[in-house]
């Protein structure tokens, strides 16, 4: 009797972990259409930035004889995403130097690199994530191009997951920006080449940021339904396994009770 009190009690809990982690599929799916509609809207304006800037006949000046290189990694605020924070981590882990800048994005990442602030200097900026704006990243934006004015660094590169059929952890070279050769003699900029150079840079960083940012966290959310559409399986095979041994402890009970009849 007691054994199979003690199955039905398994039962009922995993029915109930079951209806959690449907719930938070259903939650996923319903992000994943929200921030597929910003990341598409983002994506023209994006575009649009990035042949101006190319068409500047200054680029944003970059250290080429420093070691130092800038990171930015965008990672998770919320677990239950699989192994997509542990897969950036070990992509930064294969180009990173000691002294490098980290700039992060998620509270797992900061969370992951807090054992290594001695060997990195790392900045952390949070992101609310309920209403994502392109101006959610004018403080980080200008933080980093704070820096590069100063001439610390030799580049700058993001890393983050991006989904084309699968879901892949990519490293993006922002700067140095790929400058095509231009006359300067066919511009005139007001009120000067340093300011014009310098805002327009801001607002690049600004949308690579907006950009990435929403990339991420589309993968993100693409990954955490896909762990719990696997944690659903798992439960769904852990109930069938339990269902069959519950029916078969009890006809074993019935058939005990039939015989002392």
């Amino acid at each position: 009797m007691s054994n199979l009190f003690t199955i039905k009690k398994k039962i009922a809990s995993i029915k109930k972990i079951n209806k959690i982690t449907e719930s938070m599929k259903i939650v996923a799916i319903s992000k994943i259409n929200k921030l597929k509609r910003q990341y598409l809207a983002n994506s023209e304006y994006q575009k649009q930035l990035y042949d101006v800037v190319g068409a500047l006949p200054y680029s944003y000046s970059v250290a080429k004889d420093k070691k130092k290189h800038m990171w930015v990694i965008f990672t998770s605020t919320l677990g239950m995403a699989g192994s997509y924070n542990i897969n950036i981590f070990k992509k930064l882990k294969e180009s990173i130097n000691p002294g490098d800048t980290i700039v992060v994005f998620g509270l797992k990442g900061e969370k992951l690199l807090n054992r290594f602030k001695t060997e990195y200097h790392i900045k952390y900026f949070d992101i609310y994530e309920k209403e994502i704006m392109l101006f959610s990243f004018h403080y980080a934006a200008t933080y980093i191009c704070k820096l590069f004015s100063h001439n610390m660094f030799n580049g700058l590169t993001y890393i983050y997951t991006t989904h084309t059929n699968n879901l892949s952890v990519v490293s993006s070279t922002i700067l140095p920006f790929p400058m095509k050769s231009k006359t300067t003699n066919s511009f005139l900029l007001e009120p000067g080449v340093r300011s014009i150079i310098d805002n327009t840079f801001k607002l690049y960083i600004e949308s690579t940021l907006y950009s990435a940012y929403l990339e991420a966290k589309l993968c993100e959310q693409i990954s955490r339904k896909t762990s719990m559409s696997h944690a659903n399986d798992n439960i769904n095979d852990m109930l069938s396994e339990l269902g069959i041994t519950y029916n078969k402890k009890r006809q074993e009970k019935i058939t005990q009770e039939v015989a002392r009849a």
